[in-house]
């Protein structure tokens, strides 16, 4: 496989599942300061399930791989879900795979 710069990050923001992953990737340090504050631990794992919805949406969206030339910012994103999911996980005490 070969990268090619495909869209810009302005343009895959434009596909609304890619913007609402966008979104609950940077929710995460909010989830953990208010967890850290509250002690409402369940809200982890709500989090953690909406992660993981948004990221099959996501999936199911947008090409990362197409003829054989992989989109480096598509990529990105599902990269940045993923360590974001296996922090969460680990958070909880719940390894994650690493391949799907």
């Amino acid at each position: 496989l070969t990268p090619h710069t495909g869209t810009t990050f302005a343009k895959l923001m434009e596909v609304p599942s890619a913007r609402a992953l966008a979104s609950r990737i940077i929710e995460f340090s909010e989830v953990i300061t208010d967890i850290a504050l509250m002690y409402n631990v369940n809200t982890l794992t709500v989090y953690a399930t909406e992660l993981a919805s948004a990221t099959n949406a996501y999936y199911r969206d947008v090409r990362i791989i197409e003829n054989e030339h992989y989109d480096q910012r598509a990529l990105l994103l599902a990269q940045s879900a993923k360590k974001t999911l296996a922090k969460a996980l680990s958070v909880l005490g719940i390894s994650a795979p690493e391949k799907m």
